[in-house]
């Protein structure tokens, strides 16, 4: 196109030499793992510092609720008092301790050991059960109902506590011979009632029920011993009975006995086996012959005894064979001849067949043989099977024999034991230490409830301090956010190539440097339109480019994206958000106009067609613009415009908005106009729409060297930005981001 054409010859006289080149590849961040640690400490300050005030206010509050409520209860606790008495279940006197050895000792299974560290018959566990049962303590509650009628039974003996007594032996806790029993109430009086009620009852108890339990004790054993000694009779009886009907005195001889009887058994069944087996030979080759009728080989086989009738046999056959030649068939001597020779082969066929069924006979007894022997020794074998059977149930009537016979020892030596003990004249329990209340030095009662106001309070204001902690983290958490660069760093896992301050000057900057913006195509001298402008390029561009946080700012993002590739220059940039708000259009313009300050040739193209940006911030008309170029034949010398204020900037507005942003951007125009715009500028940024749920941005990125994602500090929410992130990693293009509006 001739518009195109002179729109390459207007930019490729001015074009300057230097490109777009990365600056070094020293200054590279610490390795990531370093970054992860720091982060981790940095954000636990960094959250504790952003929700302070909500920490402290939420602090405050629950220490005042919290407070209030417990001098509130404070004051409300009436004292209560705590009294008791302590008794001496079993006396300490040597005599009563060997009494008590030789008591113990006659028990089989008492460990002396045992003995001599407890010393005690007395199972201190059961017997305070036995202390706070109801049959025991209602004589108590009668007592007491006299003085208290609206007495209630369960809170007293709820309050009522009994325990032993212990102290520690060698790191072990050992338990004495004394009962502690105490009462709490708030009425002292009261304590007092109680405590002397229920020692007068433990000690009438004590007397009562001494020799009660020994007689006890006696009479369930006597009670128990006629039974176990029928039993044990019955056992003895049964044991006789099965040795008898067994024939055995114990498994062990059974077993040897059976051996004993089965060995000759054996033999004589493999003599017979090995006899069977021969008669059946014989018995076969006595069958073959007679069915071929060899009489003579089987009486030859059989027995001397009939060597004549053979003979005379073969001498009849030999006889006939030579009368045969000589003498006719008819004839009668042949006749006579053979008349003879039937007859005695007659003779021959019948001790042939009585030969063969002494032979069958013989076969067959000693199959029977054999199956008798068989059976024997199968009768045995179940016998030592059986063995184990009964071997069990021997055992188990020996067993529990035994048992019997030790339960009635046992319970012999236990009834001796305890006569001797109900013989013996021992004393009851002893009162050593009387019902009393505790008191101080001047005689008062000592109350058992102290309030620690103070130390509750001050527990409650650190747990409410920490409370208060928790939930600002809480808050911190929920409000997904990015709150500091570092945040955005450690969650996209991508480099921030820049960190925009929070400063109201960036707008009116831009709108300063917006009202002589001219279109390429009006002018003829490049060079008269600046010489024109370069007042106020003085004036506002250095003012904007010296020494401000802001420009700053701008410098070291320009510098970081030229630090992005070693290898080859960065001729076209993508400017996006993932939101709407996020000061992309903002970032774009001044990267451009940095960029422009730095000696590069730079375009800035508004490819948001969806709601574009430049031409407002800039103050510029957007009749023409970019969808026009790419829809149109419109010339870009009339779409682009220059900034009066520095030679090196060119913006190309977005134009009319089209019904289809998608439709307009996937022209093959478009990417032939990019093209264009690379080869004619050492600088290329387009502001394109947010990222999320568009297309748009992917579309114009797909063009150019990389995405830069800006991300607004307390506004971009974090899902978004990493939804933005998955959508265009697709292509592995964002070169980083930049966190915009960072205050202070």
């Amino acid at each position: 196109m001739d518009t195109e054409r002179d729109f390459q010859q207007r930019f490729s006289t001015h074009r300057y030499s230097q490109q777009f080149q990365p600056l070094s590849d020293n200054s590279r961040p610490q390795t990531e793992e370093a970054e992860e640690e720091k982060l981790n400490l940095s954000w636990l300050f960094t959250v504790i510092l952003r929700r302070a005030p909500i920490m402290i206010i939420v602090g405050i509050i629950l220490s005042g609720l919290f407070g209030s409520l417990v001098v509130f209860k404070s004051r409300k606790i009436e004292p209560e008092y705590r009294g008791g008495f302590q008794i001496l279940i079993e006396p300490v006197t040597v005599e009563g301790q060997f009494a008590r050895q030789y008591l113990l000792a006659q028990s089989e299974n008492t460990d002396i050991q045992r003995i001599k560290v407890e010393n005690s018959l007395v199972d201190y566990e059961s017997l305070i059960r036995v202390l706070r049962s109801p049959q025991l303590m209602e004589p108590v509650f009668e007592e007491l109902t006299q003085q208290y009628p609206d007495l209630n039974k369960s809170a007293i003996l709820s309050k009522l506590e009994i325990e032993r007594i212990k102290y520690d032996l060698d790191g072990k806790e050992q338990g004495t011979r004394i009962i502690k029993v105490s009462y709490q109430d708030l009425e002292p009086t009261k304590i007092m009632s109680v405590l002397n009620a229920v020692s007068k009852t433990y000690l009438n108890y004590s007397r009562q029920e001494r020799l009660q339990s020994l007689n006890q004790g006696i009479d369930f054993i006597n009670e128990q011993l006629p039974g176990l000694r029928y039993r044990f009779k019955i056992l003895q009886n049964e044991k006789q009975q099965f040795q008898q009907k067994y024939n055995f005195v114990d498994p062990e001889t059974a077993v040897s006995k059976i051996s004993a009887e089965v060995r000759p058994i054996q033999l004589e069944l493999a003599n017979t086996k090995a006899e069977l087996s021969e008669a059946r030979e014989i018995y076969l080759l006595l069958q073959q012959q007679w069915l071929e009728q060899d009489y003579v080989g089987i009486l030859g086989n059989h027995s001397q005894s009939y060597n004549s009738l053979i003979r005379q046999y073969q001498e009849l056959e030999s006889q006939m064979a030579v009368e045969a030649g000589r003498l006719r068939e008819d004839s009668f001597p042949m006749q006579a001849l053979r008349e003879k020779h039937d007859n005695v082969l007659q003779i021959l066929s019948r001790e042939a067949e009585r030969v063969v069924k002494s032979i069958a006979n013989q076969v067959e007894v000693l199959t029977e043989k054999e199956k008798s022997y068989e059976q024997t020794i199968e009768n045995f074998e179940q016998q030592l099977r059986e063995i184990p059977r009964l071997r069990q149930q021997y055992d188990s009537l020996d067993q529990e024999l035994q048992i019997i016979q030790e339960t009635l020892n046992e319970f012999l030596k236990k009834r001796e034991a305890l006569r001797v003990n109900a013989a013996q004249q021992q004393t009851p329990w002893q009162l050593i230490a009387p019902p009393n209340l505790p008191l101080d030095s001047k005689g008062n009662i000592l109350p058992t409830t102290v309030v620690q106001t103070k130390k509750n309070l001050a527990i409650i204001v650190i747990l409410s301090f920490l409370l208060g902690v928790g939930i600002g983290f809480i808050i911190d958490i929920l409000i997904e956010v990015f709150h500091h660069p570092d945040e955005i760093k450690s969650t996209t896992k991508l480099p921030i190539l820049g960190v925009i301050p929070l400063s109201k000057k960036l707008k009116k900057v831009a709108k300063q440097q917006t009202k002589t913006f001219i279109p390429i195509g009006s002018v003829t001298s490049l060079t008269a339109v600046s010489d024109s402008h370069s007042v106020i390029k003085n004036r506002q561009v250095h003012q904007f480019h010296t020494g401000s946080p802001v420009s700053e700012a701008f410098r070291s993002l320009y510098a970081n994206i030229c630090l992005l590739s070693s290898h080859k220059s960065l001729n076209t940039l993508t400017i996006s958000s993932a939101t709407l708000g996020d000061g992309k259009s903002t970032i774009a313009i001044h990267l451009a106009q940095t960029a422009a300050f730095m000696g590069q040739r730079v375009l800035l193209v508004d490819a948001d067609l969806r709601n574009p940006q430049i031409h407002q911030k800039l103050g510029l008309p957007n009749l023409r613009g970019f969808r026009d170029a790419i829809t149109s034949d419109l010339s870009l010398n009339d779409a682009i415009q220059r900034s009066p204020q520095d030679d090196n900037l060119f913006v190309l507005t977005a134009g009319q908005i089209p019904p289809d942003p998608v439709q307009v951007l996937s022209a093959k125009k478009r990417q032939y106009l990019m093209e264009q715009f690379r080869a004619f500028f050492d600088l290329v940024i387009y502001d394109t729409p947010a990222v999320t749920g568009l297309a748009d941005t992917s579309l114009i990125a797909a063009q150019t060297d990389g995405i830069i994602l800006v991300v607004g500090i307390k506004k971009t929410n974090r899902s978004t930005v990493l939804k933005s992130l998955e959508e265009l990693n697709l292509s592995n293009s964002v070169l980083g981001l930049v966190a915009n509006r960072m205050r202070g």
